[in-house]
């Protein structure tokens, strides 16, 4: 007769299952899964993966060797034989600092050595424009010499060295809900000359219903959502979809990506049916 064994952490639990590390019996409520396995701790999982790590680095010792060799070799002919100017967002023109005049107009585009709080502090306009258009066409009038800066929520999204053109187009991709742009521009003497603020909403009322979660549904109507999980086999979908189909229901189809691998055209067919497709991650992973 086999031997019973109890919980670690619940005695009064028979333990069908062990940790995969120190072999501790656990019950259902007290297991982890991690990396195929059943865990009885962070910690044991952590050990695993240590044990494992150390077998592998033994076998690609000589690997690991000649690759780290190589890389302490790059890294030192890089600090010693190449020469790279600095043009640092947050830091000023000084000693052993390249500045954008003396870059020249052929270097490209750059972060100009200018702080974004140098800028003036922004008045926000009244109202904000709104526009259903993800693409925003940002256009400016410029001189040669110039360094244009333009900054998206904080975030620097394009400089350039103002070769001969007098009108500057930049295309921004704008995010949902409001973006604040803030426009800079220095001439060759690190002179302020084009200080510009903005603000775009962009708003799509199908991105809207998107991002709003349902949670509840209207109490004064009687409406049922049905859904179905397609995971890695059809199983018994055509005769569910001519169901549907035949009393003309739409629904909600939540399907992994093996899934619709191996199912294209069942796929498409819910698609031209109108279901709506769900996302059931890749492989159905405990998540």
């Amino acid at each position: 007769m086999p031997s019973v064994h109890f919980c670690k952490f619940h005695p009064q639990r028979s333990a069908r299952w062990r940790c995969y590390q120190c072999k501790t019996p656990l019950c259902k409520d007290c297991r982890r899964h991690f990396a195929h396995h059943y865990f009885c701790s962070v910690s044991c999982f952590l050990a695993f993966r240590l044990e494992q790590w150390k077998k592998s680095g033994k076998k690609r010792r000589g690997q690991l060797l000649i690759g780290w060799n190589l890389l302490v070799t790059a890294a030192l002919l890089l600090l010693f034989a190449v020469k790279v100017p600095d043009f640092s967002l947050h830091g000023a023109a000084g000693p052993g600092r390249a500045s954008p005049a003396a870059a020249g107009p052929g270097m490209g585009p750059l972060v100009p050595p200018l702080r974004l709080d140098t800028l003036k502090t922004p008045f926000p306009p009244d109202p904000v424009p709104r526009q259903t258009r993800a693409d925003y066409l940002l256009s400016l009038d410029v001189e040669p010499g110039w360094v244009v800066a333009v900054w998206q929520n904080q975030r620097a999204i394009f400089s350039k060295i103002i070769a001969d053109q007098n009108r500057l187009r930049i295309p921004v991709a704008l995010e949902f809900g409001t973006n604040r742009l803030r426009i800079g521009a220095w001439d060759q003497r690190q002179r302020l000359v084009l200080d510009d603020y903005r603000e775009i909403r962009y708003h799509h009322p199908e991105l809207e219903r998107l991002r709003s979660p349902v949670l509840r549904g209207n109490p004064a109507r009687p409406l049922l959502a049905l859904t179905f999980d397609g995971g890695a086999e059809a199983g018994q979908a055509d005769s569910i979809l001519k169901i549907l189909r035949a009393r003309n229901l739409n629904i909600t189809l939540f399907l992994t990506g093996q899934f619709v691998e191996r199912y294209p055209g069942l796929v498409q067919q819910m698609v031209e049916d109108g279901h709506e497709i769900g996302n059931h991650t890749y492989n159905h992973l405990h998540l």
